[in-house]
């Protein structure tokens, strides 16, 4: 049992602490993301981009008979070529909940968001053999996020690129299924 010393002592160090507890930094929560019908674009350096993956696909292609390699090609074409077309889907109240978490995950690379302000931040991407993504992002009214991705290619070439997503109403009926 405590004296009541003891007690005032313990009471008074937990009193004096506060403050410090209080002001500890805490990791910001991402912004709040409304659920709804949304739609993404692309922009960018996309052609640049697209030159860059196949010119790295082009190595491994090069064991391969040629027909096989002219249809991989178009498909790798038609496939980046789709990157720039706006793209509608659904995002529910879950999903809206776990955006940023789900912005998070990635199999081959860590991931880090620092949030620098209301509606600001930075996610940080580290793929290996050196290579690191920087992403600025920014959030208006929880219906438009904006990113602005600098980087480079698995062989170091540089890359520009933004999406933007903004949320265009509570009807998903038009929302294409994925």
């Amino acid at each position: 049992m405590r004296t009541p010393t003891q007690a005032s002592l313990l009471l008074l160090g937990l009193l004096l602490a506060a403050p410090t507890l209080a002001t500890e930094p805490v990791a910001p929560a991402g912004p709040t993301i409304q659920p709804g019908l949304w739609e993404s674009t692309r922009g960018g350096d996309l052609k640049g981009l697209m030159a860059a993956q196949i010119a790295e696909a082009e190595a491994g292609l090069a064991t391969l008979p040629e027909a096989q390699r002219e249809a991989i090609r178009a498909t790798m074409k038609t496939q980046l070529a789709d990157l720039a077309k706006p793209r509608r889907a659904c995002m529910s109240e879950e999903q809206a909940r776990h955006f940023w978490r789900d912005q998070m995950r990635d199999a081959t690379c860590r991931r880090s968001i620092r949030w620098t302000a209301p509606g600001q931040g930075e996610m940080t991407r580290h793929c290996g053999q050196g290579r690191t993504e920087t992403t600025a992002i920014t959030v208006v009214d929880g219906q438009q996020v904006t990113m602005a991705l600098s980087g480079s290619t698995a062989a170091g070439r540089p890359i520009e690129l933004t999406m933007t997503l903004r949320r265009i109403g509570d009807d998903c009926a038009s929302a294409k299924p994925r």
